[in-house]
């Protein structure tokens, strides 16, 4: 069974923060799947607490039942 890993930490969906947010590295994430990291760029979003629920709750149903996706959401990919 593939890892995935989701992550709780609101902040690091933000890009660029890497060391502030203590995110993992390049060569973790090639390790298995990582959601929810680095898709927000700070300097121009307005992102919020319920748009990182939204997209928690999107990716959630899609991990617990993915036939029911055509894809995993956009957003919530990692680099």
């Amino acid at each position: 069974m593939p890892v995935t890993y989701f992550t709780p930490v609101s902040l690091q969906v933000y890009k660029g923060l890497d060391i502030i947010t203590n995110k993992v590295t390049e060569e973790e994430q090639a390790q298995c799947r990582h959601h929810m990291i680095s898709f927000v760029d700070p300097l121009v979003s307005g992102y919020t607490v319920v748009d990182f629920r939204n997209k928690a709750l999107s990716l959630i149903s899609f991990l617990i039942c993915p036939t029911l996706h055509s894809e995993i959401p956009e957003s919530s990919r990692s680099n």
